[in-house]
């Protein structure tokens, strides 16, 4: 087994002297390197739709129990966000979602189809 190793605490000195010596636009450009880059990392709301409705369809569901819904669409997408629960959640919430959640009687969120207006 490894060896953990704990990293030494910086002091307020070795902070001050970093800070001395980076540039504030250096900063910014990382800084928005690293937003641009997030801002890529999207999860695509038709695929997240499409495995929805085949989980809908293959389950004979009525309403699934968000939580394990969101893990089938997560390996089912391969994804290794840290974040995909609230993500998918978000979609699913959307004004264009054919989708909505619903809290259930037990506690727990579930999501159903969205009632077709006539």
């Amino acid at each position: 087994m490894p060896k953990i190793t704990k990293e030494p605490v910086k002091s307020e000195e070795n902070v001050e002297q970093n800070l001395e010596n980076i540039s504030i636009a250096d900063l910014y450009k990382s800084l928005v390197a690293k937003t641009a880059e997030k801002s890529k990392s999207t999860i695509p709301s038709k695929d997240v739709y499409k495995h929805l409705e085949d989980l809908f369809e293959q389950s004979g569901q009525e309403a699934l129990m968000f939580a394990p819904a969101q893990r089938v669409v997560k390996t089912m997408m391969a994804s290794t966000e840290k974040n995909f629960y609230n993500r998918v959640k978000s979609t699913v919430e959307a004004k264009t979602s054919p989708f909505e959640t619903f809290d259930g009687e037990d506690g727990h969120v579930y999501v159903r189809r969205k009632a077709v207006k006539a």
